[in-house]
């Protein structure tokens, strides 16, 4: 939940002296820089900070009168665990929250010297960070946050936690040299995330979500979290550690239910970024990646073609991301004529929980709309937007090899189904004396019953004379119809959408 601000003497101390590019202060942390060349990269790093500061935005951590919508004089950080969080303000009927402020407005210049200090050292020092491009570098490792988190002291505090692994590394190195396991920063992240990190947060329920990108007290408070916490968590202790790090977000999956986040670092053997071992971004409709850097992704992309009050991405809102969806998967453009309608935006949407939602958007023109870079292999739907999401066109495929397909059912060609699930997540698998109800998607665009059956044994149910080639869900008779998934079937198995 976000506010905006309201009596931030109470949050925030000495505001009146926060970062102003052309402050004395500041001017002089850069003459310093100038004088010496051998901070030739701190004074780049500085201005590089300066030139994307106008645009930053964090989001305050705060406890909120719930009544009034106004943070109270309570301090998020005065809490050590959630449980004590949890319990004062339910006792209190106060409620946690953020509040967006400017970055220039509480930004230290001593804070950034720190932060550029601390960058400048870490990068390139270590045998498996080496060769690290500068613009990787500014992008990725100097920031001092990873987009909309409040900025903490994390780095000297991760740093400091992962100084004994560190070292090992160090010594190996050094007992070794060359070798290129030792020098694989995919090696030193699978020791640091997945081996170490990971017992300092734990994947978990998220009890409670104070901002929408959460700061590292937010993180120490809570102490453990889903994806994209965990995900921000491992952003800062890779960056501790001379190792560039940020979070690729998909806002739905579109080929099952749900959404997702998770950290992508420099990979020093591939050259890019890329996420960590096992962690892919597989069969995403989107997926966007979480920058420090002003892309004007939003104000000069987006805002200039749409009725800024009626856009339905709220996750595109904002400068600080680009679209990296062909960096994980294949894609394809997406272009098709919108039909009849006076909008000016259109939507790509995506099967979730049982709705169609929003994923991408792209401005009419002539009547038709491109779409680039989708994920293939997902069923799609467009649709516009006035007071509520009109669909237009048909229900079809961007297939394996980008072409968009309509599947429709053949009733001259009957099949028989054993089916097992009814999607790839949770409470997948069918039950032993539940009724289950096969829906097939008709020319309509609706989905019409098949067939309703009594499963007899757990795991399997059997569906005999099925018209062939088209989509259908396997839905619990009588259910809520949120969790079961689209799917084909082909050689006597299900293919998931």
């Amino acid at each position: 939940m976000k506010y905006f601000p309201v009596c931030l003497l109470l949050l925030f101390s000495c505001v009146s002296c926060g970062l102003r590019s052309g402050s004395p202060d500041v001017r002089s942390l850069e003459k310093r820089y100038s004088a010496n060349p051998a901070d030739s990269l701190k004074l780049e790093a500085l201005r590089y900070l300066l030139r994307e500061m106008p645009g930053q935005w964090s989001d305050q951590p705060a406890i909120i009168d719930a009544s009034s919508g106004k943070p109270t004089r309570y301090l998020i950080d005065s809490f050590h665990n959630v449980e004590s969080l949890l319990s004062f303000l339910q006792d209190r009927q106060l409620e946690a929250g953020s509040i967006p402020e400017k970055d220039a407005a509480f930004i230290r210049p001593e804070f950034l010297e720190s932060e550029i200090d601390a960058a400048v050292g870490e990068w390139n020092r270590y045998p498996w960070n080496r060769d690290i491009p500068k613009d990787v570098f500014f992008d990725y490792l100097l920031p001092y946050k990873v987009h909309q988190d409040f900025p903490d002291n994390w780095r000297p505090s991760l740093r400091q936690k992962a100084d004994s692994l560190v070292k090992v590394w160090e010594e190996k190195n050094r007992k070794s040299p060359g070798d290129k396991f030792l020098t694989s920063s995919k090696e030193f992240y699978y020791d640091l995330i997945v081996n170490t990190a990971s017992r300092w947060f734990r994947y978990g329920p998220d009890r409670i979500r104070i901002t929408e990108d959460p700061s590292y007290k937010e993180l120490l408070l809570t102490g453990e979290g889903g994806c994209k916490k965990g995900s921000f968590f491992n952003a800062y202790v890779l960056r501790s550690t001379g190792i560039p790090a940020t979070v690729d977000i998909v806002p739905f999956w579109g080929s099952k239910n749900g959404s997702h986040a998770g950290d992508v670092y420099w990979n020093n053997e591939e050259r890019k970024m890329t996420p960590g071992p096992g962690r892919r971004f597989d069969r995403a409709a989107k997926v966007f990646r979480l920058t420090f850097r002003n892309h004007g992704s939003w104000s000069r992309q987006i805002k200039p073609h749409v009725e800024e009050k009626d856009f339905l991405l709220d996750f595109l809102r904002n400068d600080q991301w680009i679209d990296v969806t062909k960096e994980h998967n294949p894609v394809g453009d997406v272009t098709l004529p919108i039909g009849n309608t006076s909008a000016g935006t259109a939507y790509i949407c995506v099967f979730d929980y049982g709705e169609w939602v929003p994923v991408y958007w792209a401005p009419v023109r002539n009547g038709r709309v491109t779409f680039p870079d989708m994920g293939r292999d997902i069923v799609y739907r467009l649709a516009t937007f006035t007071d509520a999401l009109k669909f237009s066109g048909g229900i079809f495929v961007l297939d394996s090899a980008g072409r968009t397909v309509q599947p429709r059912p053949d009733s001259l060609a009957m099949q028989t189904m054993v089916l097992g699930k009814l999607n790839t997540g949770s409470e997948q698998w069918v039950r032993k004396q539940t009724t289950y109800t096969l829906l097939s998607l008709g020319e309509d665009n609706n989905w019409h019953e098949i067939a309703e059956k009594t499963c007899s044994r757990d795991s399997v149910i059997e569906f005999r004379n099925v018209p062939s080639g088209g989509l259908y869900r396997l839905v619990e008779t009588g259910g809520p119809r949120r969790l079961e998934r689209i799917f084909a079937y082909r050689n006597n198995a299900q293919v998931w959408y």
